[in-house]
């Protein structure tokens, strides 16, 4: 119990026995049977009491935890903040800008050659007709696609 053997159990009941007297030592076994008792019933309440507190104390310990974590995400996000809608919006119409005037060179030096080839077969004078078309084909690959009327009055201006 306490690292008494049972040696040491035999000299303390036989010092006991001659200090107390063989009337009072039953009396005296009892009460501190009583006291053994109620040290262990107090000694169990203490380690409930200190299991509750460090439950309490693990629970506040991970709302801090959570809380720490979520303003942790919350200041990232305040420093990089995704991009609003409407500039992913205009980053998709600049990238169908950008394509749109990837066929502008090419539509205008067909219509370049065009003009040459009737310039030399006809050794300089070309029909007034193959010239508008020639023209009209140049014109249409300098102007943007029709979904993009503002743009091209911002071009223009």
């Amino acid at each position: 119990m306490f690292g008494i053997g049972l040696p040491e159990m035999i000299v303390i009941f036989a010092v006991a026995l001659l200090v107390v007297g063989p009337e009072k030592l039953p009396e005296l076994a009892r009460s501190l049977a009583k006291g053994l008792f109620e040290l262990k019933r107090t000694v169990n309440e203490v380690k409930g009491s200190f299991a509750e507190e460090e439950q309490a104390v693990n629970e506040v310990k991970d709302n801090l935890k959570n809380a720490a974590a979520e303003l942790q995400k919350r200041v990232l996000l305040e420093e990089n903040p995704p991009p609003p809608p409407w500039q992913n919006a205009a980053r998709q119409q600049a990238a169908s800008d950008s394509e749109a005037r990837a066929g502008e060179p090419e539509a205008q030096a067909d219509a370049e050659a065009i003009l040459e080839a009737q310039a030399e077969a006809g050794k300089g004078a070309a029909s007034p007709e193959l010239v508008i078309d020639a023209e009209l084909v140049a014109e249409a690959a300098a102007q943007p696609p029709a979904d993009e009327p503002d743009k091209a009055k911002a071009r223009q201006a």
